[in-house]
Order: structure tokens, then C-alpha cells, then sequence
């Protein structure tokens, strides 16, 4: 599993009062550095902003 690579998408509206995301690692599991890339919406973004991240997720794969 450590081999996988792997992107965090963050939505980063609307995050509840209070609560902190876990950080993700500057260097992953297998040796690469980590991706993170964020939308501008809540947690619903395949909802709010499908076009945008159906984009982002293509352009990653």
C-alpha cells in the first residue's frame, strides 16, 4: 500500500468552527513529496462544483 501514490484534494469552504484537518505530510508513504491541491467549496464538491473537479481529477490521472 506505501507504494500507491497518492493527492489529497482539500475542500476548503465552510470548514466546521473548531475543527483542524489532519496535516498531510510533506513526504509521502513512497518517497514522493505530497500533493495537495484545494477546491473553493464545502464538502459536497462532486455537488457544488462537478465541472471543476471532474477537471482536477482528470488532470491527475
Amino acid at each position: 500500500m506505501n507504494a500507491i501514490p497518492r493527492t489529497h484534494i482539500h475542500c476548503v469552504v465552510g470548514e466546521p468552527e473548531g475543527l483542524a484537518r489532519r496535516p498531510v505530510p510533506a513526504i509521502q508513504p513512497n518517497g514522493t513529496p505530497a500533493q495537495v491541491w484545494e477546491l473553493a467549496t464545502g464538502h459536497d464538491c462532486m455537488i457544488t462544483m462537478p465541472v471543476e473537479l471532474a477537471e482536477l481529477l482528470l488532470k491527475l490521472g
